[in-house]
């Protein structure tokens, strides 16, 4: 895998953000722990404002881990949409 920011510019800017709401902190804490990757804080934002901008009514996610990213996603879409993850894992 290439590297697309330095790993000491990632730690910066990663210190700049935290997770917004107790859920996302927990569902971040769980996926260290299972040793699941996440996408991060600004990546998570990305997300949310990727469905705010297409005014997301339906999402489904494949490959959700624990479900990090599909709750930021679930921040950005519309009041009542439905957010379905999906992940072959049963662990």
């Amino acid at each position: 895998m290439d590297i697309v920011v330095a790993p000491r510019v990632e730690r910066y800017l990663d210190s700049l953000v935290t997770n917004p709401t107790p859920l996302l902190h927990a569902l971040q804490q769980a996926a260290d722990e299972r040793g699941i990757p996440d996408v991060g804080v600004p990546v998570g934002r990305l997300l949310e404002q990727y469905a705010r901008l297409v005014d997301a009514r339906r999402v489904i996610e494949l490959g959700s881990g624990v479900g990090y990213s599909g709750a930021w996603l679930a921040r950005g879409m519309t009041h009542g949409g439905s957010l379905h993850l999906i992940d072959d894992n049963a662990s």
